[in-house]
Formats: C-alpha cells, structure tokens, sequence
C-alpha cells in the first residue's frame, strides 16, 4: 500500500542518517569551517550528462556513458507511466529527481557550493538505476524485479565507480603504505622528530593519505595537509607543490625572504619537508632562514635556522598531543598560542579563552587570560 510504501522509505532514511551520524555530526558542528572554495563545484547540467563522456578515452568511460544513457531513457518511461495510475509513487520519485537535478546543475550558482554538488552526481544515478530496473522487470515479471534491481545498482556502480576513480585520481586502494611513505615514517620514529612544527607537502593525489596517520603514530606536530581537506577553511595552511608550489593560498615563489619567515615563525615551523622539485629550488633561494638538510628518501629536507616557540604572546614549555595541550610554567596574564582555536576546547583549571586572528589566517588562534597566574594548564578537546 502506498502509506506503508512512504513509511518504509521514511524508515530507510533515518537508518541512513542514524548510520551516518559518526561523520554527519562533526560535519554539521563545523559547518562554518566550510570554503566557497572551487573545490568540487557544480558543473552544470551538461557535466551530470556527459560526466563520463562518449569520448572518454576508456572502455570503462564508454561502457558507462551507453549503460547511463539506456537506464535514463528507461527510468524516464518508467516515472512517466507511474504518473498515470501511481501517482504518489511519482510524486515521490520525480521529487527527488528535481533535487538531484537543482543540486549539480545549479547549486553552486545558487551560493551552495559548501555541500560539494559533484558528489551529488552518483547518488543520482542509483536513483536512476533503480527506477530503471523496476520498468524492465514490470514488463518482463515480477520474479525479476528484484534480482534486475540488485544487479542494476551493482553493474552501474562499478562502471560508476571506476570512471569516477579513473576521472577523480582518487588515492588508490591499497592496504599497503607506498616505499616512500614507510621510509619516511621509520625516518621520524628513529630520531627524525624535530620540535616545533614540520611543514609537509600535501603529496596525496595518486598515493594513500597518511598526513594524520603519521600525527597519530610519531606525535610529530605537522602543518600541511591532507590536500583531502581543501574544502575546509583550514586549506590556508595547504602546503600544495608541483609546478607552481602554493602555500598560505599564496604562490611560493611570491614570497619574499622577511614575509615568508614571518608565516614559519606564526606556526612555530622548524623542518620543511618536499618531494616536488620546483618547491625544492624556491626554497633553496630562502638561504638566509633555511638550511638544506640531508634528504630523507624521496623527501628533500630544509632546517629554518632560528626558532620562535610556540607563543605569540606570554612564555611557557608547551607538550601537545592529539586533543590536548600541556602548559607548563606558564606566565601570569595574556597567553597566545600558535594553535588553532576550536569551539570544544576548554582549560583545566578553567580560564577564560577566546579566539583571537593572526595575520591573513581565517582560523583563529588560542588566547587565555591567565591573571590569576596558573603555573599549569590544560587545553583538552571535549568534542561535540
């Protein structure tokens, strides 16, 4: 029946989110931390149609632009003959078509670039997969309604699957770190940590991502990466190389020996770590603040000569870790890190704390009011 139909896809939907909620959570509760970068826009109509393109240079491109099309003609024959005598159905169906539609043809000229409209594009397709199979099964029977919808839902997503992966070069599927990643993470787990900050390229397209895995297992403080975080207002601290390096959303070879130094001293940086050649040559040039160290594998290794701490403000011995923050010896009054302010931190003992902008950063730093002179303190992370 019709109202249980309605019930059975409300249910299906709170499943979804319920099982979704472990990244749906902290996804809502950063939800400013958004960018109108032009990370994953929309590309228009055209791009949901010819996204795998009949000229697409594979057979799996081809083999998926032919099997997109016969489903979208199916599904079209098939919604149409729901509005003759499955009217709610319809509705329902041609709802969510008009969504899909809105969503990665339009959204990004409708100011909603932050919801990424291309990852819209496979989720659309299922729906069309489905509405496909249940037409092809009404008029060849019952039996096979559901063994042509599985088998629908399975073939078009791997075709789907394979030419986004193909277009998209995501991070290859592997359970194995790369040579040039093991060799690195031996590297800092043998004596290669450094105090301070290492500033790492953001080396990620084609490879595994392990810049937070190497955080959580060498307790290295980095900035850097992921590059999987451009979306992010953070993607300030991106350090992106290749033929034209970028960091601080400026190019590199832009910076002037003072101005540069003056970002390193901001975030506490020490080491520098780059595999891209043209990055290496530019920071070459920085010989006044930089020395060239022994290369660690594929990595080319600089040393910022001189060190700034880790306060803008105030003095004190800092020891971090993941969600947590030591101070120890702290001085009495104002005290400014050189960490990036979240709204789940607080201080044990508690103490006032807000965020404070340093330079072009548009995440804000760590500022305590220690008046009441508090010799240890305690930045922890509570979580949403």
């Amino acid at each position: 029946p019709p109202r249980w139909f309605h019930v059975q896809c409300l249910l299906t939907a709170a499943l979804v989110v319920a099982g979704s909620w472990g990244w749906l959570e902290p996804t809502l509760g950063f939800w400013s931390w958004n960018s109108t970068t032009d990370y994953l826009n929309g590309f228009g109509l055209n791009r949901l149609f010819g996204f795998f393109g009949f000229w697409g240079p594979t057979w799996m491109e081809k083999a998926c632009s032919l099997f997109n099309l016969l489903m979208g003609i199916v599904a079209a024959v098939g919604v149409r003959r729901m509005w003759r005598n499955q009217k709610s159905e319809a509705a329902f169906f041609s709802l969510w078509l008009i969504f899909f539609l809105f969503i990665v043809g339009f959204a990004d000229k409708a100011g909603m670039k932050s919801i990424h409209p291309y990852r819209y594009i496979m989720p659309f397709w299922m729906l069309i997969y489905g509405l496909a199979s249940f037409e092809i099964s009404r008029r060849l029977g019952d039996t096979l309604r559901i063994p042509l919808a599985i088998l629908a839902v399975l073939f078009g997503g791997a075709l789907t699957f394979g030419a986004v992966r193909g277009e998209a070069y995501c991070p290859r599927l592997t359970n194995q770190w790369p040579e040039f990643q093991k060799e690195f993470i031996r590297y800092l787990e043998t004596g290669g940590k450094v105090p301070g900050r290492m500033l790492m390229e953001c080396r990620e397209l084609g490879d595994p991502h392990y810049m937070e895995y190497l955080a959580f297992r060498t307790h290295q403080q980095f900035l850097g990466g992921p590059f999987g975080a451009y979306f992010l207002i953070s993607k300030f601290t991106l350090f992106v190389t290749g033929t034209r390096p970028v960091i601080f959303e400026r190019f590199l070879k832009d910076f002037d020996e003072k101005e540069f130094k003056d970002y390193l001293d901001l975030y506490n940086v020490s080491r520098i770590a780059v595999t891209s050649s043209q990055a290496a040559d530019l920071l070459r040039k920085f010989n006044g603040i930089l020395i060239e160290s022994p290369s660690v594998g594929s990595y080319r290794m600089f040393q910022v000569k001189e060190l700034s701490g880790w306060f803008v403000q105030g003095t004190g011995d800092v020891d971090a870790e993941l969600d947590r923050i030591r101070i120890h010896g702290a001085s009495p009054g104002m005290l400014v890190l050189k960490y990036h302010w979240i709204s789940t931190l607080k201080t044990v003992p508690s103490l006032p704390m807000k965020p404070v902008h340093l330079k072009d950063d548009p995440v804000p730093f760590i500022q305590i009011d220690n008046d009441s002179g508090a010799k240890d303190i305690e930045i922890l992370n509570e979580g949403l």
